[in-house]
């Protein structure tokens, strides 16, 4: 098993776990760009998943990490699902899309979050964002 310290790369990992990326699908939260789900779906893409498939709350922000995909592997199939997780019949309208698009999802990467909240703020089914 490959160690990683403080200082590992992207491309450090990815080379180290490339077999076991090639070919899979991957679903990511939250990798519209800017962000850390934005540099995750890139940096796989170098190794050849077969599907990259990104669930974000703006899909403006994630059009340029597809394009950067296929810039990388025009090969790789990409899939872009609006969802916004505080919303529960958002989730759930965007679970079927995402069933749909991967009926076989090989790894989930929860990179979505909330941050930095000024005030206490309810969702609208009353759960604490």
């Amino acid at each position: 098993m490959p160690h990683f310290d403080a200082s590992a790369t992207s491309e450090q990992v990815i080379e180290a776990f490339k077999s076991n990326i090639k070919g899979k699908t991957f679903v990511i939260t939250g990798a519209g760009k800017p962000s850390i789900g934005s540099q995750m779906a890139t940096s796989l893409a170098k190794a050849g998943p077969s599907h990259i498939l990104i669930a974000s709350r703006t899909l403006s922000k994630v059009h340029p990490v597809l394009d950067e995909i296929h810039a990388i592997d025009s090969t790789i199939k990409t899939t872009a699902v609006e969802v916004n997780l505080t919303d529960h019949e958002s989730v759930r309208r965007a679970a079927d899309e995402i069933l749909a698009a991967a009926p076989k999802i090989d790894v989930l990467i929860n990179s979505a979050g909330v941050m930095a909240i000024k005030e206490y703020t309810l969702d609208k089914q009353g759960i604490e964002l």
